[in-house]
């Protein structure tokens, strides 16, 4: 049996020192970075991003062919699935959009750069 092999994940872009010696790198921004990418990244596999992909919607798309006009299941149960499917996807689109940008907005409220003595200079350790 073979061993596996590594899979590293890529660790946080370099950043910017601070020129002045009472300042740290505020380290929950760049928790918050890896937040966001993680959100995006789902975005992107979910097709969540269709309007800036120009793509369909997934509750378009992924609802094609059941219900109905020119449907291969046409009944009144199947277009009640199709808009409960439509509606489903719809919510999970628009909540992963909602989160997406709410994580944007605090990513850009906070500073690069914070006072040594600022939690957000220690981030993350205990």
């Amino acid at each position: 049996m073979s061993e596996p092999e590594p899979y590293p994940t890529p660790g946080p872009a370099p950043y910017e020192l601070p020129n002045d010696k009472s300042q740290a790198v505020n380290k929950k921004k760049l928790a918050l970075r890896y937040v966001l990418d993680t959100i995006e990244k789902a975005a992107t596999e979910l097709e969540a991003d269709f309007a800036a992909a120009g793509k369909k919607s997934p509750s378009e798309s992924l609802t094609d062919g059941l219900g109905g006009s020119g449907s291969a299941w046409k009944s009144t149960l199947a277009d009640q699935l199709r808009t409960d499917f439509s509606g489903v996807i719809s919510d999970i689109c628009s909540c992963i959009s909602s989160e997406e940008g709410k994580v944007r907005s605090e990513w850009n409220s906070e500073p690069q750069f914070v006072d040594k003595t600022d939690p957000r200079a220690e981030w993350g350790k205990r």
